[in-house]
C-alpha cells in the first residue's frame, strides 16, 4: 500500500517537472524574446521634443501681451478668492 502511494507521488512529480521542462524548451525556442532599452527610448524622446522646440520660430514670444495680461487677471481673481475665504 505504501509503496504504491510513493509510486503514484514519484511518477505524478515526475510527470509535472517533464511537463515543466517542455514548456520551458518551448517557450524559449518559438517565442520572440521581449527587451525594453528605457534609456535609449526616453533618450529619442526627449530629443525629438528639444529639435520640435527648436524648428519653432524662435523670434516670436510664446505668449502674447493680451495673453498675459489676461492669465495675471485670472490669477489675481484666484488669490482674491482665496484670500477671502481665509477672512
Amino acid at each position: 500500500m505504501f509503496l504504491s502511494i510513493l509510486l503514484h507521488f514519484v511518477i505524478s512529480v515526475l510527470i509535472i517537472v517533464l511537463l515543466h521542462l517542455l514548456w520551458d524548451f518551448l517557450k524559449d525556442n518559438f517565442t520572440k524574446k521581449k527587451t525594453k532599452d528605457l534609456v535609449s527610448y526616453q533618450r529619442d524622446k526627449y530629443k525629438h521634443i528639444i529639435d520640435e522646440i527648436d524648428a519653432k520660430d524662435s523670434t516670436q514670444p510664446f505668449l502674447s501681451i493680451e495673453e498675459k495680461e489676461q492669465m495675471n487677471h485670472d490669477l489675481n481673481d484666484y488669490i482674491n478668492t482665496l484670500v477671502d475665504k481665509q477672512i
